[in-house]
């Protein structure tokens, strides 16, 4: 019908975080590890250290600080 059935996020410069109605009830996720990216950056922003984080859901450690990078630029 023409309409997009997922979308992913332009923030990044890469395909890095999904949405997809079908998936995590349409909540944004990482691409690599369908981890939903506002467990990560609330765990990040609790503290702990992005490497750890990102191994304990299985995502790419580059793609969540391509994440994070990209959503702080956007909230300054």
């Amino acid at each position: 019908d023409g309409w997009a059935v997922r979308v992913t996020s332009p923030i990044t410069s890469r395909a890095v975080v999904l949405v997809d109605p079908d998936r995590a009830f349409g909540q944004p996720m990482f691409v690599h590890g369908a981890a939903p990216v506002d467990s990560i950056v609330s765990r990040v922003k609790a503290g702990e250290p992005v490497a750890d984080v990102a191994d304990d859901f299985g995502v790419p450690e580059a793609d969540v600080r391509e994440y994070l990078d990209a959503a702080v630029a956007l909230a300054a």
